[in-house]
């Protein structure tokens, strides 16, 4: 009989340590170039600029990342926390170790919160922080990997973890704006989770996370926004019908 840890590791798929060599970050992506909207009293641990100006070592700042990652509740303050680690991490000597590390850590916290059968909710952030790096990293063409896979399998991969997020907790709307931002415009293939996900955030009651959607509309569609909260909504089930016929058409 196949174990569960099998299985598991065959869902990650992320054996191996070769750098995938991939063009430059997606211009524009969320992931990398936009800063997450959270609470305005949280602090965070890791400085906001893409340098070493603070003196802090690189394996001690990847360090409390994944410090911060264990016990932050907020998908939004991790997602920040993760996107500030990661543009810090992509300047060290040592990148393509550390973000091998980054990985193969949140890796072992999705086997270890399965194995232990954890409750939903823990087993449905370390799945999103899994999914979530693994969103920036593709942008950055820094995915640890034993095949050279292309951007599509890397895409699929993640879908693949954020999916295993919101199944444990499907009315996370702050899981669904991470979601959304790694699926961002890109294609007819994409651009149905991308609208799927920004709907699910809006109609819910969390308000950073419609703040952060009005910020994607703001940058991708801002011919969707509307003074209107129930026109916004109208307007991206819209956009989610026609990229759902965009897509039919494609294949």
């Amino acid at each position: 009989m196949v174990s569960k840890s099998l299985v598991l590791l065959s869902t990650l798929a992320l054996a191996g340590s070769i750098l995938v060599p991939l063009a430059a970050a997606r211009r524009g992506a969320p992931t990398i170039c936009f800063p997450v909207r959270v609470d305005e009293s949280y602090r965070f641990v890791v400085d906001s600029g893409a340098s070493d100006a603070d003196g802090t070592p690189a394996r001690d700042l990847l360090a409390v990342t994944l410090a911060t990652l264990d016990k932050e509740s907020s998908a939004l303050a991790r997602m920040e926390t993760l996107r500030r680690a990661c543009l810090r991490l992509e300047h060290a000597d040592d990148r393509s170790d550390l973000m091998r590390t980054l990985l193969d850590t949140l890796q072992q916290r999705v086997l270890d919160a399965e194995a232990a059968t954890d409750a939903p909710d823990r087993r449905a952030r370390v799945w999103f922080d899994l999914g979530y790096a693994h969103a920036i990293l593709t942008d950055f063409g820094a995915v640890p990997d034993s095949t050279r896979a292309d951007h599509a399998t890397l895409v699929a991969r993640t879908t693949r973890y954020l999916d295993k997020a919101l199944a444990s907790n499907p009315t996370d709307a702050q899981m669904h704006v991470g979601a959304a931002f790694a699926h961002a415009k890109q294609s007819a293939a994409r651009d149905v989770p991308y609208f799927e996900h920004l709907l699910a955030a809006w109609t819910s009651s969390d308000r950073l996370a419609r703040l952060n959607v009005e910020d994607a509309l703001r940058h991708f569609d801002p011919d969707l926004l509307a003074q209107a909260a129930e026109d916004v909504t109208r307007n991206l089930e819209q956009a989610l019908a026609r990229a759902t016929k965009e897509l039919a058409r494609s294949k």
